[in-house]
């Protein structure tokens, strides 16, 4: 039963992250990505995961709720802030490495803060499209209903890099 209440979980991160690009308030794509990355720990926790998705999901939360505070008082996120995330991101991960699997949601987590670096648009997307390839696997060999909220992700960067390289010929 909890098993597949946590399954449930993974279909409601996928509908958000189909959601998310349809949104057109920031503050709505915030506490949706906030959803989303709950939606993922309780997938994870729910099937019996207890690895580096799990932890990385869990500061993916507190991160888009400190991302949410700072746009409702006008205060940008510092780079020194993103770093430390960034810091952050690979300690969860080392902390919850059980297994070689345990190194693909470190490393997504990586890339989607290097797409906060990076200043060429088609270069974010590409950084994107490996974040959500990593997370696709890991949820995929994990057999997580989140894999489908990836999926959908992976398909959508494909698209826009595809518009994108016609639409700059």
């Amino acid at each position: 039963m909890i098993y597949s209440i946590g399954q449930f979980f993974g279909i409601l991160a996928s509908v958000c992250c189909i959601v998310i690009p349809l949104l057109q308030k920031k503050r709505h794509m915030l506490l949706a990505t906030a959803a989303v990355n709950t939606f993922f720990a309780l997938n994870l926790l729910m099937i019996g995961e207890s690895g580096s998705g799990l932890l990385i999901n869990c500061l993916a939360v507190i991160q888009a709720v400190i991302a949410l505070w700072s746009f409702e008082k006008d205060r940008p996120i510092t780079t020194t802030e993103n770093v430390l995330f960034l810091f952050l991101y690979v300690l969860t991960g080392a902390l919850g490495f059980g297994s070689a699997i345990d190194l693909l949601p470190m490393v997504g987590a990586v890339l989607n803060m290097l797409t906060i670096f990076q200043r060429d648009v088609r270069k974010s997307r590409y950084l994107l499209l490996c974040n959500a390839s990593a997370f696709l696997i890991y949820y995929w060999l994990l057999h997580a209903s989140s894999a489908i909220a990836e999926l959908c992700a992976v398909i959508a960067n494909l698209a826009a890099i595809h518009k994108h390289r016609k639409d700059s010929e």
